[in-house]
């Protein structure tokens, strides 16, 4: 779980801005997809608009990469997985008082240059 040490710096170490960040994320990515299939009329139309628009970021952003365009249709599960396995490694932190990587416990204080 290596990759939550830098999230958690991006993060200055806040429990409630990362809560937050994963709040925001869910219904400004994958709502969006789910709301084509769920909605109807001008909402649908609105939400088609929506997806096509973040598909659209998703093309710009993988073009000259290895990764093709239908990447885009994982976008939704990819923020649920995101969302939560980011949370579940917060929790986990926070419960055991660091990040446990490779055999080492990196306390939280010791990461955090404020609580030093």
């Amino acid at each position: 779980m290596p990759w939550i040490l830098p999230l958690l710096a991006a993060v200055d170490y806040s429990l409630a801005m990362l809560l937050a960040g994963s709040a925001a994320q869910v219904p400004l990515t994958a709502w969006p997809f789910a709301a084509v299939l769920v909605t109807g009329g001008p909402t649908r139309a609105l939400y088609a608009a929506s997806v096509a628009l973040i598909a659209g970021c998703h093309l710009a952003l993988v073009r000259g990469t290895s990764l093709g365009g239908w990447t885009a249709l994982g976008l939704p599960i990819g923020t649920l997985l995101f969302v939560f396995t980011t949370l579940c490694a917060a929790l986990l932190a926070r419960v055991r008082g660091g990040v446990w990587w490779r055999g080492t416990l990196y306390r939280l204080a010791e990461l955090d240059p404020r609580r030093r």
